[in-house]
């Protein structure tokens, strides 16, 4: 990752080679090769190269074909439900104790920050109907 002075992202980015089943001890030796001929992901991006430079240089010497194309975005899918299933599965003791401290569980996604506050009593009235209803 390149920061630049105001703490923005300037550039970053990687890159995953995977070899299939088949694959000659010559091609591995080319592909290991190559790849550590190459300067860092960030390196390049700074210098301009396209994603499609970048994968010659790796595969030099190889007959690359481009297949489909596809944009990469990171996203997150937390939801309340989720976060609501996790602190269900601490279980009701640990749940009781929870409650006593505060009413409300706040629980932060660990990828993209965002924050779930969760009626614990609720919780707890769904752990206790769940159990009822499987008979437990």
């Amino acid at each position: 990752m390149l920061v630049a002075p105001d703490l923005t992202i300037r550039h970053a980015g990687g890159f995953l080679l995977q070899l299939l089943p088949g694959a000659l001890d010559e091609e591995i030796d080319r592909l290991e090769k190559n790849v550590g001929a190459m300067q860092s992901v960030t390196q390049m991006l700074e210098r301009g190269l396209s994603l499609e430079d970048m994968m010659n240089l790796a595969l030099d010497g190889f007959a690359p074909q481009v297949l489909d194309e596809q944009e990469v975005r990171y996203f997150c899918d937390c939801s309340r439900e989720r976060m609501e299933r996790a602190l269900l599965s601490l279980g009701k003791e640990e749940l009781e104790a929870l409650a006593e401290q505060d009413d409300v569980a706040e629980v932060c996604c660990q990828f993209c920050d965002k924050k779930h506050r969760i009626p614990l009593k609720g919780l707890l009235r769904q752990l206790e109907e769940s159990k009822r209803k499987n008979g437990k």
